[in-house]
Order: structure tokens, then sequence, then C-alpha cells
């Protein structure tokens, strides 16, 4: 067997492979050869069965009587071999993975790129032309990368660049972008109007946004019935379960079912917000305040087994919840001022546009209209912080592309001032700059919907942090305290081997019961925040301080201040 392949065993396996793979690895720009990735993928297959055969014989020996391998080796061996699947499964997704991360970049970068190809046609600029000025592009690094693919297609292959450009649309993991490419192609080749052709792509993406917008709705229901069934129905009955027969569900199944489930299905929620909400209408934020943020979690665990331990008079989950709350708190704090500016430059970006796009009509450069607006208009505090500085750049004869690079502001803004720069260098015909304030309203309208669409699911987040502190005080106070007082002492024989809980057994569960609620609480937070706040984790940080906020005062009132033994009488 050669490296190159041959007639072994590792050839027959990657050849196949590397043929299912080769759309893919093409898609995803791994820059590998689908001959050596399929050779990766079997190699590291031959070496996860040869290590998987291991705990197989073993096990085989042992039932035999052969051989008599301890359980622990037994377990050892077989947790190893089933981790060494983890590397053969990693490298058959990473290419469906890197395929779907750039569809997602261009996609979100789309009505941004319809408007400048829409921009260069007005100003008499062929397509292929507008594209290679696209691979200077600083904000539209997916198309930039995209127009310098088809520029080696090109060179490689020696063909036209409508051709290369029809090569790479076929290949393309993203149907939109196919199509908008085909459109442009064949609107070239056949002599229509360009400008048209270009703003019916414009309104095929708006229409694509409002549709993503309207559908969510049903995405949001399902979102909901999971936080219920994961959040309050699974823990509850895990609870009543184990607050009264131990023997039937023991303290690590209470563990798993109100701090593993949960933690599980906030991950999986997370991953679903994010393929749901549209990447064109959402800002990211850096997460270095979230991960600081985290660290509060394991301090208050800490701090709460000391003070359970030392017997300090303070209830853990109180402890717990102090330190998570003011860290939420401070977190929160940074993150305001941040998601303040942006919300406002973003408010004012749809007057600005309309201004520049009229003033060009009247005859004025874009530049010029950016330092007349910047000087003679008010719009908001932070958008007229950023309009001066770019103005001050202008003066001075700097591109707008190399000044919004280095000043802070939205992906959204930082792109619409490239835009408006190109069509300047272009050459802007009095109507090129419609399509681009047309594209920012729209845009803008598009994030208002989702915003309406979005905002009461923070309040079922605090709605369900409250209902899961009730039910938990329900079944640990009323249910379990009720059987661990009256039956835990008593010996009473029960079939299929359940016993009751004793008294030390109930206590720690129910410390493991109330943290585990502060600790859901700020999960629930974070998944309502980030859905309806702006599609980042980041975002959930104060409707997670709410939450947590909540379940303390739901203890303090249901627990400490005694509101459930009223309502039950116990």
């Amino acid at each position: 067997m050669t490296p190159e392949g041959g007639s072994g065993l590792l050839a027959r396996l990657s050849r196949p492979i590397a043929s299912r793979l080769c759309l893919r690895l093409y898609q995803g720009e791994l820059g590998v050869s689908p001959d050596s990735y399929g050779r990766k993928i079997a190699l590291a297959v031959l070496l996860s069965s040869a290590l998987s055969s291991v705990p197989v014989a073993l096990l085989v020996l042992r039932l035999c009587g052969l051989a008599a391998a301890a359980p622990e080796l037994l377990l050892a061996t077989g947790a190893a071999a089933l981790s060494s699947w983890a590397i053969p499964a990693y490298l058959s997704v990473r290419p469906a993975l890197s395929a779907l991360g750039r569809r997602r970049a261009c996609e979100r970068e789309l009505p941004f790129l319809t408007a400048f190809l829409a921009i260069a046609s007005a100003s008499g600029i062929p397509t292929q032309v507008a594209l290679e000025r696209l691979r200077r592009s600083a904000f539209l690094k997916a198309f930039r990368n995209e127009a310098q693919r088809i520029e080696k297609v090109r060179r490689l292959y020696a063909l036209h660049p409508y051709d290369a450009l029809v090569f790479e649309a076929r290949q393309h993991p993203s149907e939109r972008v196919r199509d908008l490419y085909f459109s442009v192609v064949a609107a070239q080749r056949q002599g229509d109007a360009v400008p048209s052709v270009l703003r019916d792509e414009l309104m095929k993406v708006f229409s694509h946004l409002q549709g993503t917008i309207k559908t969510l709705s049903d995405k949001f229901s399902m979102i909901a019935s999971a936080e219920m069934i994961a959040f309050i129905l699974v823990p509850m009955g895990a609870l009543t379960l184990g607050t009264v027969f131990s023997s039937a569900v023991s303290l690590p199944t209470i563990v798993a079912a109100c701090i593993g489930l949960p933690s599980i299905t906030a991950v999986l929620l997370s991953i679903m917000i994010d393929s749901s909400l549209p990447k064109e209408l959402t800002t990211p934020v850096p997460l270095k305040g979230f991960s600081i943020a985290l660290a509060a979690l394991p301090l208050g665990a800490a701090l709460s087994a000391i003070f359970w331990v030392a017997g300090i008079p303070v209830p853990a989950y109180l402890a717990f919840g102090a330190v998570l709350l003011s860290s939420l708190a401070a977190a929160s704090l940074y993150y305001l001022p941040m998601r303040r500016e942006v919300s406002q430059v973003l408010a004012a970006l749809p007057a600005f546009t309309r201004l520049v796009a009229e003033e060009v009509k009247k005859g004025s450069s874009p530049g010029m209209s950016i330092i007349h607006f910047s000087e003679a208009r008010a719009f908001n505090q932070h958008f007229d912080r950023f309009l001066h500085r770019i103005s001050a750049f202008l003066k001075i004869g700097v591109p707008v592309s190399e000044v919004a690079e280095a000043v802070r502001a939205p992906w959204v803004v930082k792109a619409a001032f490239e835009l408006i720069d190109e069509s300047e260098r272009m050459g802007s015909e009095p109507k090129s700059l419609d399509h681009l304030s047309e594209l920012v309203s729209s845009l803008t309208l598009c994030m208002k919907a989702l915003s309406s669409q979005t905002r009461l699911f923070t309040a079922v987040s605090y709605m369900n942090t409250l209902v899961l502190t009730f039910t938990t005080v329900v079944a640990v106070d009323v249910i379990g305290r009720l059987f661990a007082g009256a039956l835990g002492s008593v010996s009473i024989s029960l079939p299929f081997g359940l016993s009751f809980m004793t008294g030390s057994q109930f206590e720690l569960a129910a410390a493991v019961a109330y943290l585990a609620v502060i600790y859901d609480a700020f999960l629930l937070g974070v998944v309502g925040g980030k859905l309806s706040r702006g599609g980042s984790v980041a975002d959930g940080l104060m409707p997670a301080a709410v939450c947590v906020a909540l379940s303390i005062a739901g203890f303090l009132a249901f627990r400490e201040l005694g509101l459930i033994r009223f309502v039950f009488g116990v």
C-alpha cells in the first residue's frame, strides 16, 4: 500500500469518501485535495476501528472465561474507543460546516452586494468590472473572497468572466447567491436592462427577509414549548419523585434533570435561534464581558458549598444568586452603552442615506454631501459623532472605506458608507444612490418588524422563571418535606425496592434543587434576551439578571416568608 493509494485497504476506503466530499471541500474552501482528505478520514476510521476492537476482545474473553478483565478496564477502554470516533466524525462534517459558514456569510452581505451591483450598473459599469472593484472591499469580506475565487477560476481555465461567474454559481452553497449570479449573467448576455433586473433582485432580497420574519412566530412557539418541558415539567417530575423515593430517583438523576437537561436545551435553543434569525438584521458584539460574567457560576457554586459545609445560616441558593446577580448586573452595564450606541446609529442611517441620495441628485458628490450634513444637520448624539469623524478624514483626502474601518460602528453602517464611497469612485449617477437608500430603509423596517415579533419572548422567560420557582418550592417544601418528615424515619416495606428519603438526603436534594432554579433562571434569561434583543448571548445578560432576581424574590416570598405554607396550609 503506497501513500498515494494503490490497491490497499486505505485506498479502497478513501476513494468513495473523496468522491462524496469533493463538492463540499470545494464549497468549504478548506484548501486540501479530495484524495488527501479522504485518506485522512479513512486512516482515522481504521485507527478508531482498531481501538474499538480492544474492549470488544476483552469483553469476549471475559464472557468466555479465558481472561478476567476488570470492569474498570472494560469501562476505560470502551470510553477511549467511543471517544476516538469523534475524530473521523469531525473530519466528515467539517466540509459541510465550512460550506455552511460560507453560505451564511454570503447571505448576510447579499443585500449590499445587490445594491452595489445596482449602483455600478446605474453608473454604466459592467458586472465583471464591478466584481473586480469588489476585490478590495473592506467590509463585504465574504464577497471579496468570492470575487477572488471567480478571478482565480477565470485565470486557471482561461474563461470569459461571465463563464467563470456561472461556474462559481453552479458550485456555490447558497441558492440565493446562485440565483443572483445567473440573473445578472443572463441580463448581461441578452442585453436586457441590468438595472431593472438588479432592482428586482433587491425586491427578492426584501421579500425573503419579510418571509423569514413572518415564519419566526411558529419557531418561537416551539422554543417556548421546549423551555416549558425542559426547564419546568421534567425538573418538577424528577424533584417530586426524588424528594419522596430516594431509591427511584437518586441525587445524580436530580442533577441531570434540573441542571444537565436545561443546559443542553439552552445550547440547542441558542443554535436554533442563530439559524432562525436573519444575519442581515443582527449586529454581533464582543463576548469578553459575557465570558467574565460566566466566571460567576463556579465562584457562586464554590461559595454556596462553603456556606453549606460550614453551616453558615445563609441559604446556599441565596449566596449563589447574589454572586451571579452582581456579576450579571456589572456585565449588563458594560454592554448597555454599546447597544444603545448601535441602536441610535442604526436609527439615523435611513434618514441620512435618503438625504445623501437627494443631494447627489442635485449635483453634489457623495463625499461633499457627507461633509455638508455633518456640519448642517443633527441626527443624534452617537451618529453625529460618527459622522464628524468621517467628515474630518474626508477633508484631508482619506477615503471613506479606510476611515470607517478605524471608527467603531455597526457593520451595516460601515458597509453603507463603503457603498457611498464606491459610488463616488465609479462616478455616481443622480439616481444611483436610490438603491442604497431603499436598501437601508427596507433593512430598518425589517429590524423593527423583527423586534416587534420577538419582544414578548423576554416576558415569557420571566414568566417561566416565576413558574419554575413556584413549582420547585411546592415539590420540595410541600410534597417532599411532608413525606420526608412523616415517613422518612418509619420502617415501611415498599414494593419494587422503593424507600423513602431520609432527612439528611432530603436537605441535600433540596439545596441542589434551589441552586438549580437559580442556574436555570440564568439560562432562561440568556435564551430569551438573545432571541428578543439582538441575536447575541451578550444581549441576554440583562434579562438573565432580571430572571435571577425574580427567582431570588420568589424564594424569599414563597419559602422564607412562608407564603407557600399559607397557601397550602402546611
